[in-house]
This record gives C-alpha cells, sequence and structure tokens, in this order.
C-alpha cells in the first residue's frame, strides 16, 4: 500500500514536470493527425462515435486510447490502466509508448473524474494543441470545453467553431 502511494507520487511529479516543460506550438496548420483519450468509465464510445465528433476534417491519423481504472479480465487489449504505468510515468507497453510519443496535431481528452494516471496520460503524450472536457485538466490543456457524456453534440459543435476561429481547420 505504501508502495502504490509512493509510485502515484513518482507519476505526479513526472506530470507536473512535463507541464512545466511544455511549450507552447503556435502552428497554425491544418489538422491531419488526432489522438483521443477517453475515459472508459465515464464515456461508453465506440471508435466510429469518436471519429464522429472530428468528421468535418480530413484526417489521416487517428488513434484511440480507452482508460479504465480497474480493467476486467475479458476486457479488450486496447484499455489502458493503472498496471500500464511504472515509476515517474514511465509507460510500460508498445503501444502506449507509441501512442504518447507521436506528435499529435489536436489531442483531446474525454473524462469527467481525474485520476493521476488519466491525468499523466494525457500530460506525457505529444502534441501541438491538447483539448479537454473537464476543468481539471485546465493546467495541461490548451483548451477547456465543459460538456458531460451526455451532450457530445455540444462538444462536435464547440470543437467545429473554436478550430475554425485558431485557422485549424
Amino acid at each position: 500500500m505504501i508502495l502504490k502511494g509512493l509510485k502515484t507520487k513518482s507519476i505526479e511529479k513526472a506530470t507536473k514536470k512535463s507541464i512545466s516543460d511544455r511549450q507552447f506550438q503556435s502552428d497554425s496548420g491544418v489538422i491531419k493527425s488526432v489522438g483521443v483519450i477517453i475515459s472508459q468509465n465515464e464515456f461508453q464510445l465506440t471508435e466510429v462515435e469518436v471519429k464522429a465528433l472530428f468528421s468535418y476534417l480530413q484526417v489521416r491519423d487517428f488513434n484511440l486510447v480507452s482508460y479504465s481504472k480497474k480493467v476486467e479480465k475479458n476486457s479488450r487489449n486496447s484499455l489502458v490502466s493503472p498496471k500500464n504505468f511504472g515509476w515517474n510515468g514511465v509507460l510500460k507497453t508498445k503501444e502506449l509508448k507509441s501512442f504518447s510519443t507521436t506528435n499529435f496535431d489536436v489531442l483531446l481528452a474525454l473524462t469527467e473524474t481525474v485520476d493521476p494516471f488519466f491525468k499523466a496520460l494525457f500530460a506525457l503524450t505529444e502534441a501541438k494543441f491538447k483539448i479537454s472536457n473537464t476543468n481539471k485538466l485546465e493546467a495541461v490543456a490548451d483548451l477547456t470545453i465543459q460538456t458531460t457524456a451526455q451532450n457530445l453534440n455540444v462538444l462536435k459543435t464547440e470543437l467545429h467553431k473554436y478550430l475554425t476561429i485558431l485557422n485549424k481547420i
């Protein structure tokens, strides 16, 4: 139990370092790659439903990662859990390392409750522009659009509006 607390503290420290080291890139180029991190506990979305949020974009590269606090034994393989994190925010699986090192044009995080592991995954993933749907990730995100799982149409229209204003579309 003590080691879990120490591990969590080391991940929080790595997250803070990642946030402080990040430099905003004011690239106004067209969006070509999108990464999405979904909290599977609150948002029961498929990849097709998430792609529908970005249907107005001509995205070539689209990656989706589902996060869950607890993984059931018969769940799908692409589900990320706290077990996929090592000390100091080190990611254990190749797929997760590949996702976090991909420099996305836009990274979207969909969650209602934030734990240190979800926040670390969002902070450690490289992206030019980060968007969140909760104020709890405000320190990491460049843009926050307050929505819930029931208001995904609002999220879609607001994303379109703000990405148009920022000349990303």
